[in-house]
């Protein structure tokens, strides 16, 4: 199974982001946007993974969770992967308590290690995925539609982390939950 373990947001987050999406339709970029339904903060990505782990990966997550509180975070500033240059994944940052998203990035890394799951070279950056760019020559106008965009901060708290199984379909990514643990 392909997983990974994430942050869900909330609905008036996944409100938001479909709303900017609409705006950015409006302009028929060569993007394949994100479903809406689907959108979540990825914390760490596991990718194809036997069944039999996910007892493990449980007791991990829980092992993090347990020694991190409820928190809150809040949309920020859009951007891109690599760069606003040259957007390949266009995005909306996430602000609020990042010191905890952190630390939690960091505690699941460490309970997963002995699992197998190599630890990220590289850096985190917490954000919601948008899109991804089909035509990389429409740079210029994209990267320019991206800094248009307004998104008043919207906030919603974290009081869970969940791990769920991707599927790639015709029609995009499938994301089923599998499970969830609750922060201290």
């Amino acid at each position: 199974m392909r997983l990974f373990i994430a942050i869900d947001i909330s609905a008036a987050v996944r409100d938001g982001l479909a709303a900017l999406q609409t705006q950015l339709l409006r302009r028929h970029l060569p993007v394949t946007w994100a479903a809406p339904v689907g959108m979540h903060l990825t914390l760490r990505f596991l990718g194809e993974t036997p069944a039999g782990q996910l007892v493990s990966i449980n007791t991990a997550m829980q092992a993090a969770a347990n020694r991190c509180g409820i928190f809150t975070l809040a949309t920020a500033a859009p951007g891109a992967f690599p760069d606003m240059h040259e957007p390949a994944v266009l995005w909306i940052g996430v602000g609020g308590d990042i010191e905890q998203v952190l630390w939690l990035y960091t505690a699941l890394g460490r309970a997963l290690e002995p699992l197998g799951f190599a630890h990220d070279e590289r850096p985190f950056r917490p954000h919601l995925t948008l899109g991804r760019v089909r035509d990389r020559s429409a740079h210029t106008e994209i990267a320019a539609a991206m800094r248009e965009l307004f998104l008043p901060s919207i906030t919603w708290q974290v009081d869970h982390i969940a791990l769920y199984r991707s599927e790639r379909m015709p029609q995009g990514p499938r994301y089923t939950r599998l499970s969830g643990v609750q922060l201290a």
